[in-house]
């Protein structure tokens, strides 16, 4: 892919002209009409590299495209300023239409011209701020502390919301573009000194890729070959991947703190630069939820699994997805959230072919085929039950039980570990017999088989080979060896967060039950990790290392 500046220039001239008569004029110019030229710029996908301008990656398909922009008009106190237009005449919606690039660094030019006119004895809009590809619920706003208000779900990506860029000038959070000295009394020396309002896209962008060499499509799980089942070497195919844990709303205008010391992150990077008017790190909504999705190796449900795609230097990968913001729950520390969106790979246990899955599973250190496991069960569990005949006691067969999910039985959440585990428990028939702890006559019956069942542990069971493998979304700390500091783990609007797998080893986290919620965790007493190179574009790029163990 070439990686270029990316800079998108939108030209709107906003022409201030009068009432119906001269005494109705509010310009303060003599009753002339006057005009202001607005530039709209889309933030540059910047990549931290060797300096802090680093480099940029251009937005491919619709990731550029522009068919409206809404300006939204304040007066000094922030509050709504009346101008010529619909909904109280507080904003105005203009329809744009692009142009061929003309220089490196300009992407698409985009112009438009505005009339404007205030009401008798209003003022002039003080600032002025700018959301590309409103949703269509987006109206007025009494002021531009309820525009900070707005918490929607902007994850559709028919169309990229872009709104003003949010940064810190020193203590001040720069939103609202000032527009006071650029008005004019032609239209032609407002051209000349147009106001820039810097927009950034609302949704992040993820990439991943596999830097890993294949054999058959599949990869090593050990580089000595010491993970086997019986004989045979386990080899792992990735299905594909997507993202989890991820924001189901966000903010259509970025917050910030302004507060924060520059060193928010440590000596180096910075989370914020108003030379760029720019800002690296955001404030979450006070409540979040978040997305999750199940165990799926096709590309036909809201949570598929992206194909994996290396692309070309000419062709742009293609293997990327959207998410929305998920940054710091804190606004007075800016730590990084509770909850980071994850990448999460679905793969398959194989053999050396690539075709035949590897179906096992693992208890009490021991690796065993899933009826085998059953068979393990029912002679730890040392129940008993009346025979057919009623003459007497058989122990617990494999037939008395079935295998489930933590989830299923309740023994795990969301909020606590070992999810991915299966245990024993007495099947829908098993389940209406009398069981006792001996095959004595006069032992008492149990209360509740199932209980001893379960209090035999959990297993891991990798059914039909079926296994994932996850990471944190790294920001711009990623590689920050000490543990407490900010801006390692989250996301943060008009990034893309890009990762390629360089190694692996291990099993993964088993998974039993494709069809249920997966909320990713590591397997306990595992040595599988899966270690990536991060590299974050912003459409701005930042190169990170990881190395995530099970």
């Amino acid at each position: 892919m070439r990686i270029r500046t990316l800079f998108m220039s939108m030209v709107a001239g906003l022409a201030f002209v009068g009432c119906s008569n001269e005494e109705d004029m509010t310009s303060g110019n003599n009753g002339e009409p006057q005009y202001l030229t607005v530039s709209v710029n889309a933030t540059s996908t910047l990549t931290r590299a060797n300096s802090l301008q680093g480099e940029y990656e251009e937005g491919v398909g619709n990731e550029n495209e522009v068919t409206n922009v809404r300006f939204y008009f304040f007066d000094a106190d922030g509050n709504a300023a009346r101008v010529k237009g619909e909904n109280g005449g507080t904003y105005y919606d203009v329809a744009m239409s692009g142009t061929d690039k003309d220089m490196d660094n300009v992407e698409k030019i985009l112009t438009a011209t505005l009339v404007i006119q205030t009401p008798a004895k209003d003022k002039v809009p003080a600032s002025i701020v700018a959301v590309v590809n409103p949703k269509s619920d987006l109206g007025a706003v009494a002021s531009i502390a309820k525009l900070n208000e707005v918490i929607a779900d902007h994850s559709s990506t028919t169309s990229f919301i872009m709104s003003s860029s949010v940064y810190a000038n020193g203590t001040t959070k720069m939103e609202a573009v000032n527009v006071a000295g650029h008005l004019y009394p032609t239209a032609d020396a407002a051209k000349a000194d147009p106001v820039i309002i810097h927009v950034e896209r609302v949704l992040a962008k993820a990439r991943l890729t596999v830097g890993l060499t294949a054999n058959n499509g599949v990869y090593k799980t050990s580089d000595d070959g010491s993970q086997k089942f019986g004989d045979e070497e386990i080899y792992v195919k990735f299905l594909g991947w997507n993202v989890t844990a991820t924001a189901k709303t966000s903010r259509l205008m970025k917050e910030i703190n302004p507060s924060w010391p520059s060193n928010l992150f440590g000596s180096t990077p910075l989370w914020n630069t108003a030379d760029y008017y720019r800002s690296f790190w955001a404030v979450n909504p006070s409540e979040m939820s978040y997305n999750y999705g199940a165990f799926n190796t096709g590309d036909n449900a809201a949570n598929a699994i992206t194909a994996f795609d290396a692309g070309t230097t000419e062709t742009p990968k293609k293997n990327y997805t959207y998410l929305q913001e998920n940054a710091s729950d804190d606004f007075e520390n800016g730590t990084d959230p509770e909850k980071p969106s994850q990448v999460i790979i679905a793969a398959q246990l194989v053999k050396a072919d690539g075709s035949t899955a590897i179906e096992f599973a693992e208890y009490a250190g021991e690796r065993t085929t899933i009826n085998g496991l059953i068979v393990k069960y029912a002679a730890a569990s040392e129940l008993w039950k009346d025979n057919e005949e009623g003459t007497g006691r058989v122990k617990i067969g494999v037939d008395d039980i079935e295998l489930k999910t933590a989830t299923e039985i309740n023994a795990a959440n969301q909020n606590t570990s070992g999810r991915y585990k299966v245990y024993a428990q007495l099947t829908a028939d098993a389940a209406k017999k009398t069981w006792y702890t001996s095959e004595e006559a006069d032992a008492s019956p149990v209360d509740n088989a199932n209980d001893i069942l379960k209090a035999l542990g959990g297993a891991k069971v990798w059914n039909d080979g079926y296994t994932y493998y996850y990471f944190d979304i790294q920001h711009l700390n990623g590689g920050a060896s000490a543990e407490n500091v900010k801006g390692k783990i989250g996301v943060v609007r008009n990034h893309i967060y890009a990762a390629n797998i360089n190694s692996l080893a291990g099993l993964g986290t088993p998974v039993y039950d494709p069809e249920e919620i997966i909320y990713p965790e590591h397997p306990e007493k595992d040595e599988t990790f899966i270690a990536a190179q991060i590299r974050i574009l912003s459409w701005r790029v930042v190169n990170q290392d990881i190395d995530l163990k099970w």
